[in-house]
């Protein structure tokens, strides 16, 4: 937004105010590291060189700042070697039912058309379209499309396929380059009342989805029901249920109770919640497709459901009696 605003009115102090916002955003996250590249790129353009060491400036002296202005400059910049220290070579990621290594160069753009709310995407549709027509603020919008478009491919190429999370800062710029359509909308009655009603329509979706934001899924991917014939891994389950879990078995005092839990970080294990042991996830598929499970409740993440539907088709003629927070899918054996 500053470097917008600069765009229209420069000056050394609108400059400062953007290098000092910049450095904030990189501190926050390692992936605003891409921002100097969109902000460096037009600054070239349009031949600000001034402008652009004032920025750099102030963008460093909050990164030090933030690292106590410690002995070595660089050590923010070390310090993103380790975003991707714990990444599997050759993990296969999980898409329409698919396992694939690598993964796919749409990913994301398939994440973000299923995870969005359907409001959303019919909006950056029809801006999409709108927009062929020409700009109605050249600037901006070369800010906010250039950016979107940067993200996505830098996420594509270095992020695991595993969340549509990977790309949520790119959702804030979505949200404010398909405002300029609104115009076009409420020039009309019938398009004002169209617009309420897309608004309004989003608003439910999202006010609905509490508690379970996670596996959330539009109506376009059949809801939350239908995720795991999509995407898998935080998409659609990333231990948040476990209490949850607790509870319904408390409630309907359930025996023979058997966990297999998506637990990504290594929290605390269903025993501290009064369940038994989780299957450890080496176990999960020699208990569940080598050797018929035996007679029991098994309680299954979602996440577990989706892959083990790809490893033997015949899972999917196991029918789920209920679900859980929308990320647990209940079998009796």
């Amino acid at each position: 937004y500053l470097f917008w605003k600069r765009g229209e009115q420069p000056s050394w102090l609108s400059d400062f105010s953007t290098g000092l916002a910049l450095g904030a955003a990189m501190t926050v996250k390692f992936s605003g590291a891409l921002l100097p590249i969109v902000l460096a790129g037009f600054c070239l353009v349009r031949k600000q060189i001034k402008s652009l060491f004032i920025m750099a400036a102030a963008c460093l002296l909050v990164i030090e700042a933030a690292y106590l202005f410690s002995s070595s400059p660089l050590l923010y910049f070390r310090n993103m070697g380790f975003v991707n220290a714990n990444h599997l070579k050759n993990y296969p990621f999980y898409l329409f039912g698919e396992l694939k290594p690598g993964g796919w160069w749409y990913y994301f753009l398939v994440a973000f058309a299923f995870k969005a709310t359907l409001p959303v995407v019919v909006f950056v549709v029809v801006t999409a379209v709108e927009a062929t027509r020409g700009f109605v603020d050249r600037w901006g919008e070369m800010i906010l499309l250039v950016s979107i478009a940067l993200f996505l491919v830098a996420t594509t190429i270095f992020a695991d396929q595993v969340g549509v999370r990977y790309i949520l800062p790119v959702f804030p710029l979505v949200f404010v380059w398909v405002s300029r359509i609104v115009p076009r909308f409420l020039a009309a009655r019938s398009g004002t009342v169209v617009l309420a009603a897309l608004v309004a329509w989003h608003a439910w979706s999202s006010v609905s989805a509490f508690p379970n934001y996670i596996p959330y899924f539009n109506e376009m991917a059949g809801g939350a029901a239908g995720g795991p014939a999509l995407l898998d891994d935080s998409n659609i389950d990333w231990g948040q249920g476990l209490k949850q879990a607790a509870e319904y078995v408390r409630k309907r005092q359930l025996e023979n109770v058997n966990i297999v839990f998506f637990n990504p970080f290594g929290g605390p294990g269903s025993e501290y919640y009064g369940l038994p042991k989780n299957f450890r996830e080496g176990e999960v598929v020699d208990r569940m497709l080598v050797r018929r499970p035996t007679p029991g409740t098994y309680i299954i993440s979602s996440h577990y459901v989706a892959r083990l539907s790809h490893l033997n088709p015949a899972w999917k003629l196991y029918k789920p009696i209920d679900r859980i927070g929308e990320s647990l899918w209940v079998y009796a054996f």
